[in-house]
């Protein structure tokens, strides 16, 4: 039958097609259905997912992941940015000083190696107290209910109070929320902390986002420096130096903007190639600024 839509099957969501006659069926979760409802703004649908939720009949909640995590997103970001816009900053102003190859391939791998390692345990120790501070809040306020039961109600009662709810509206909401004792702790860390619930099903995950920023900034940091290795390991000097300038920004640009796509790509973000683009308008400006000065103190020196 023309115009009939393709339905995405379990949850129904209608996905129609122009005018044209398409019978096809893509299975997707609820949360997926509610995803493609907020891309195409179609207010109808995500009304008809939510109300096929079957209240009495709830099954386990296993919402589809987002992709990777925030916190390793961050760590990758962060390490593999400043890893090659740093490393691309200093050959750029040796460049522009002039310093002899040889020189520049050394300084440079040194700083790439002993920033990745650093930035990797900061990344670690940052990750760790951030944990660590949640952890202690979350078990400092799981005392309070322990021990001061309505005190806490009270005192979620003045949050809300503060926001513009009345005190009817306030004590009936919290009243039935402090019947369960995790779900009321974990909003307290929100609303009174502005920390979200800590995740500690994972010891490991402030080792991994160290582990993730000290990669990044490696790899990221070695572009740069790639145009030199080879073209030095090939011919064993290097005559043109403008020449090989030129590869290693062409490299770096082109890594710059490959990390502003898969960022957005990662995060769910439509703006892909704005997000590149700003990538590698950032480490442009950087590099330029570098040679610049490299270039006039090398001849003011």
């Amino acid at each position: 039958m023309a115009g009939t839509p393709p339905q995405i099957l379990g949850d129904s969501l209608p996905m129609p097609i122009d005018g044209r006659p398409n019978t096809t069926s893509v299975r997707l979760s609820r949360q997926a259905g509610v995803d493609a409802c907020y891309k195409m703004g179609r207010v109808s649908s995500l009304v008809q997912l939510h109300d096929e939720i079957d209240l009495d009949n709830i099954p386990d909640h296993e919402e589809d992941k987002g992709g990777a995590s925030g916190d390793y997103i961050k760590a990758f970001v962060f390490g593999g940015l400043d890893g090659i816009i740093s490393t691309f900053a200093l050959v750029a102003s040796m460049g522009g000083a002039k310093i002899k190859i040889e020189s520049m391939i050394a300084i440079g791998l040194a700083k790439v190696i002993a920033d990745a390692m650093s930035m990797g345990f900061g990344e670690f120790m940052s990750a760790s107290a951030e944990l660590e501070t949640t952890l202690k809040v979350k078990e400092r306020e799981e005392w309070e209910m322990e021990n001061c039961h309505e005190g806490e109600v009270k005192e979620m009662c003045e949050i809300y109070m503060k926001r513009g709810c009345s005190k009817e509206d306030a004590l009936t909401m919290m009243t039935l929320l402090a019947k369960h004792k995790d779900l009321f702790v974990e909003h307290m860390m929100v609303m009174e902390h502005g920390l979200l619930p800590p995740d500690d099903s994972d010891k490991w995950a402030p080792v991994k986002q160290g582990f993730v920023c000290f990669l990044a900034f490696t790899v990221c940091g070695l572009v740069p420096l790639a145009a030199f290795f080879v073209l030095y390991a090939v011919g064993g000097s290097i005559d043109e130096l403008w020449q090989t300038l030129l590869v290693a920004y062409a490299l770096t640009a082109t890594m710059l903007f490959a990390m502003g796509f898969v960022k957005a790509h990662l995060t769910g973000s439509s703006s892909r190639v704005k997000s590149g683009a700003c990538m590698l308008i950032n480490g442009s400006l950087a590099g330029g600024a570098a040679f610049l000065l490299g270039d006039w103190l090398g001849e003011m020196l």
